[in-house]
């Protein structure tokens, strides 16, 4: 589960309205209000099974809290829970298709187990110990058990950390200044130095609320940005896009590549019924033989000579026996001319045969011609087919609709009256921003921490004045285990051990690991060892855990229980384990590690050497760390004043 965004209203010790996004890393946020609780308002949202007193959680004034998290789950789909806390809630998944949330369910219980099963949420009791660190949940704040067995304290006295011995030390022997005037001089530019880092503070609280302020306008004209964006990326879409004018192709070359079916069938159609003519045409006997050759014209005219020979030559008598040849010289006419109409005929043939042929090659001119701008375009844009050819000009017309469309809606969100106003007042923080940056710019010289300044002009003025008053130096400040130890002779104070920490938070993660106890303990054991010693600054060292998940650690006085160990021993011990246990598990599943304390209950070295611990782990996972102090701001990837 990686947080995406979170934003809240009426919640108590944050502001009246917030919304944040988030990456991995270590982010902080500083409240400006007392009371708020990070792990309290993710409790509520969600673990809201009644057992959650959600009043608390309500700033005054506000008539009900509200909360909305954009987070992704463990099968990488982005979901929303929105929740009025200790009321309703939605979670919602968002449609990879439309870009919009579509709700799954209303149901409190639907929803607890859809988080647990689908998108990795813990279980309350792992979440609670192992994954957030809250006030109350210190070891040192926990009651002692009953019974068990004592222990000696003026045997193993408290071990300070290093930091806090050498700041003791430097309080017992402050060395007067041997140049008064030098230290004086010292004096004025350590002040200067300090009136400097006071005022990055300021300037850094203005920058953050600035920072916030432009998140929270963002909102506003983000749409607007938005629509500008796909305008110009639909104009460029559709600009690249190919059109007929831009090839040089008639305006209707879509309607001619939707005709060109049609045309190829009507051509085809022509070509069957001229192809049956031809056939027809040439099924004929166009071969004509001479006419001597025909045996009824020679028999015609033969008869004919023969009675017009046999009448002229044997006189009157036979005479009309010539009379006959008319007829066979009829028929013989008839004869001829039939032969001549045949002649006609196959002079013709040839002639036919080069209509057909002509009228075949008209026709698919005609055809090609119909869809020459066609094949042209086909060819210029690759495509194969007249309806690739649609479909690639119908694309252009499409997205100058969608150019068109969002035209139209970044010209009404353009006279929205309330976005310019946004927009406006976007532009002056902004500005105010980048004026604020520019100083702090000026004071980047300044880069100690105020205490360090403070600290500093305070050792200058005591030895300032240790050479101006010699006899006012006062006594050595006995050190921590000398204000402990008891007056010789006086019999040390006997006092139960304390609890173990390791095993409850062992017992919490168990599962999640899939691992018991006695597996878990040499799991963790090196890393925790490691976060130990870096928080101790090696005071502490190597940490041992039985498979009761008892731990045993080494110290500069041989190894000790962690019941025996000094109320801020066992709470370092208590955050190398639970830092080594976010660790192991952030290699397992993404899960955002929630922090409530602010660490005062630690020297301020040891709380610098905190703010290292959760910024490497910020590399793992998100840290969300609700804080009002400034002891690891220096650390954070991320900061917001809230």
């Amino acid at each position: 589960m990686v947080i995406l965004e979170l934003a809240i209203q009426g919640v108590k010790g944050l502001a009246p309205s917030v919304r944040l996004a988030f990456k991995q890393g270590y982010t902080l946020l500083q409240p400006q209000q007392p009371g708020g609780s990070l792990w309290k308002l993710f409790e509520a949202l969600f673990y809201a099974d009644g057992r959650v007193d959600t009043s608390s959680l309500v700033a005054p004034g506000a008539p009900i809290a509200r909360a909305g998290l954009t987070f992704q789950g463990r099968d990488g789909t982005t979901y929303r829970l929105v929740r009025e806390l200790g009321g309703a809630g939605t979670l919602a998944r968002m449609d990879a298709g439309t870009g919009k949330f579509v709700p799954i369910t209303q149901d409190a219980a639907e929803i607890a187990q859809y988080l647990r099963s689908t998108c990795g949420l813990p279980t309350r009791g792992a979440y609670e110990h192992a994954f957030s660190i809250t006030p109350a949940g210190w070891p040192s704040k926990q009651a002692a058990p009953a019974g068990g067995v004592p222990k000696i304290s003026a045997a193993f006295p408290a071990l300070q950390s290093s930091s806090a011995q050498l700041m003791s030390a430097s309080a017992r022997t402050v060395q007067p200044a041997t140049d008064v005037n030098a230290a004086k001089a010292m004096l004025v530019q350590l002040k200067k130095e300090l009136d400097g880092t006071k005022e990055i503070d300021e300037l850094q609280f203005k920058l953050d609320g600035a920072q916030k302020r432009v998140f929270d306008l963002d909102g506003k004209v983000r749409k607007l940005d938005e629509l500008r964006k796909q305008l110009d990326q639909a104009r460029a879409t559709a600009e690249a896009a190919p059109s007929p004018v831009k090839m040089g192709l008639p305006e209707n070359i879509a309607e001619s590549a939707a005709r060109m079916e049609g045309l190829e069938k009507q051509r085809d159609d022509q070509l069957r019924r001229l192809e049956r003519e031809r056939e027809q045409f040439l099924g004929k006997n166009f071969n004509v033989e001479p006419l001597y050759k025909d045996q009824a014209f020679g028999a015609s005219m033969g008869i004919g000579l023969l009675t017009l020979i046999i009448g002229v030559a044997l006189g009157h008598a036979w005479r009309y026996l010539s009379l006959l040849d008319i007829p066979s010289f009829g028929m013989a006419a008839v004869l001829a001319i039939r032969w001549i109409g045949d002649v006609q005929g196959s002079e013709s043939a040839g002639r036919r045969k080069s209509h057909y042929n002509d009228r075949e090659k008209q026709i698919q001119d005609n055809f090609e011609n119909e869809v020459l701008s066609v094949k042209t375009a086909m060819k210029l844009l690759g495509v194969e087919s007249p309806g690739q050819l649609i479909e690639t000009f119908a694309q252009r017309q499409l997205l100058e609709r969608q150019m068109q469309d969002a035209a139209a809606q970044l010209s009404e969100l353009e006279s929205d009256p309330s976005v310019a106003e946004a927009q406006r007042e976007m532009n002056e923080v902004q500005l105010e921003q980048g004026k604020i940056e520019a100083r702090l710019s000026e004071l980047s010289g300044y880069g100690r921490p105020s205490h360090a300044v403070e600290a500093e002009i305070e050792e200058v003025e005591a030895s300032i004045q240790a050479a101006l008053n010699p006899q006012a130096r006062a006594a050595p400040t006995p050190t921590p285990a000398e204000a402990t130890r008891p007056p010789t002779g006086q019999t040390p104070a006997i006092q139960p051990p304390a609890e173990d920490p390791v095993p409850k938070l062992l017992d919490a993660t168990a599962d999640l690991f899939g691992a018991d106890v006695a597996t878990m303990g040499p799991l963790i054991a090196p890393r925790a060892a490691q976060y130990l010693a870096a928080l101790t600054e090696r005071r502490l060292g190597a940490v041992e855990i039985d498979a009761k998940g008892r731990a045993q650690v080494a110290t500069q006085a041989g190894k000790k229980h962690a019941g025996m160990l000094d109320a801020n021993e066992r709470d370092l011990l208590y955050l190398a384990v639970k830092v080594a246990l976010m660790e192991k598990y952030a290699e397992r599943a993404k899960l955002p590690y929630l922090i409530d304390d602010d660490f005062s209950g630690f020297p301020p070295a040891q709380q610098a050497l905190i703010g290292r611990v959760l910024k490497h782990v910020g590399t793992k996972a998100q840290v969300v760390h609700l804080c009002a102090g400034n002891a690891t701001e220096a650390m954070a990837d991320m900061r917001y004043a809230v």
